[in-house]
This record gives structure tokens, C-alpha cells and sequence, in this order.
């Protein structure tokens, strides 16, 4: 199957198992393959997970600002699990990832963070 069929297939598959509707389903299809990979395999994996939404954000990191870099997160929740699976793109060669991070907390967590960090006061 061709790179465009797949992410086809994918963005189908998640849409159909999601909430994500306007923005966030035109964000969704703006993914790297990569990650939309990465979220159908953890859906495979563990029945009953939801895309809650997806967010794409740019800067420019380095002193001479000629450098983009982007980073395209798509956050789930599966029962109590909150997960962030993310991936970094650029506008320069050797400058983004290949990789998927997965980063996950547990909601009673996250509510501590809510709670007690001056970030949420």
C-alpha cells in the first residue's frame, strides 16, 4: 500500500474512534504518518482509548530563527491513563525526529498538578 493509502486507512480509523471533529480533525490529518501510527497501534492495543485532540506548535529555537522546528502532539486518554504521543519535524534536514516519544500520568496525578502547581493558580 502507498504512503497516501495508509494514511488514509489511519486517519479513517482514528476518526471513526474519536470525538475530534473541525480543527482538531483538520489538525489530525496534518500528522506525520509516524505518529498517526503510533496512536492506532496503542489503539489496537488497548481497547476503549480516545483521541481527546490533537495540537501542532512551531518556534524557532536557535539564534539565527532560519531553523522551524514543529511539534505534533496527539493527546489521548484510556481510563484513567492520559497520554501525549508526540513527534518533531523541521523545516532543515538532521534538524526533527523520527521518533515517537509516549508519555503518559494518571489522572489522579495530573490533578495534583492541578491542584498544587503555581502553573495552574
Amino acid at each position: 500500500m502507498s504512503e497516501a493509502g495508509l494514511r488514509e486507512v489511519l486517519l479513517k480509523d482514528l476518526l471513526a474512534e474519536s470525538r475530534l471533529r473541525g480543527g482538531d480533525a483538520a489538525r489530525l490529518r496534518q500528522m506525520p504518518l509516524r505518529l498517526l501510527a503510533a496512536v492506532r497501534e496503542y489503539q489496537q492495543d488497548f481497547e476503549g482509548v480516545k483521541i481527546l485532540t490533537a495540537d501542532i506548535r512551531e518556534s524557532r529555537p536557535y539564534r539565527d530563527k532560519a531553523i522551524v522546528e514543529t511539534v505534533y502532539c496527539i493527546y489521548v486518554e484510556w481510563g484513567n491513563v492520559l497520554s501525549v504521543f508526540r513527534t518533531v519535524g523541521s523545516n532543515r534536514p538532521g534538524y526533527g525526529s523520527d521518533r515517537v516519544y509516549h508519555d503518559s500520568m494518571l489522572a489522579g496525578d495530573v490533578r495534583v498538578f492541578i491542584e498544587e502547581s503555581r502553573w495552574f493558580k
